[in-house]
């Protein structure tokens, strides 16, 4: 694997990988997590909670099956008012998962894409979802999920957000792999990414450089839009 096209993975990251094998998978054993995500026992249980305190997944682990299997509680939202930073993270979480279930684009052609008034992009969605959100929250939102694999683009000629519908055809590998204690994902790579990857390489290294003034394709004036 090339060490250019490999970034480091959050934890945040490794929970919404996660939280894809929940969503996707048919089976959930241990063995077929740790082969996927090869992370530790405790570190998996961790997971497994967050996902769940943040409303996303209903799971119990079976000693027999060496497996999780589907839960009986209802899925909802149980934030963490002791600890103000973990409560932040799971209000994130939820979000971001919500996006990886329900983001979603018209499909228009190429002729149609300029009567902006006549289609829902994932901007539309996302705003729908999460009205109160800033748009430069919801840019970072869209960042994160091109580095899990999730393609956006945005054309800002025409204020145009494209996102490709992967509903048809789910992924059974992420690229992850563990070196120096640290999970490592591929990129740019089309054996573990949804389609082709629009982001530059250095914007998915370092995501906190996204917003220079001299990027100009995502970074824009609310007003613009």
């Amino acid at each position: 694997m090339s060490e250019e096209n490999m970034i480091v993975l959050s934890k945040i990251e490794r929970q919404l990988l996660l939280y894809e094998i929940f969503l996707h998978f048919r089976g959930w054993e241990l063995d077929t997590i740790f082969e996927i995500l090869p992370t530790s026992r405790r570190t998996l249980q961790r997971d497994v909670k967050d996902l769940t305190d943040a409303g996303l997944i209903s799971v119990t682990f079976s000693k027999k099956e060496q497996a999780y299997v589907k839960g009986d509680k209802k899925l909802e939202f149980h934030g963490d008012l002791s600890n103000k930073y973990r409560n932040r993270h799971l209000k994130r979480l939820h979000r971001l998962g919500m996006l990886i279930c329900s983001l979603d684009n018209d499909e228009v052609s190429e002729e149609e894409r300029y009567c902006r008034e006549n289609y829902a992009t994932c901007k539309d969605v996302y705003r729908k979802l999460f009205p109160e959100v800033s748009v430069r929250t919801m840019q970072r939102d869209f960042v994160l999920m091109n580095r899990l694999g999730y393609h956006i683009k945005y054309n800002r000629r025409i204020h145009y957000y494209e996102f490709y519908d992967n509903k048809s055809s789910y992924r059974t590998e992420f690229g992850v792999v563990k070196e120096d204690g640290k999970l490592k994902r591929m990129i740019n790579d089309g054996e573990y990414d949804y389609p082709e990857q629009y982001l530059p390489i250095d914007m998915m290294m370092d995501p906190d450089t996204f917003f220079d003034e001299e990027w100009d394709e995502w970074n824009y004036d609310e007003s613009d839009d």
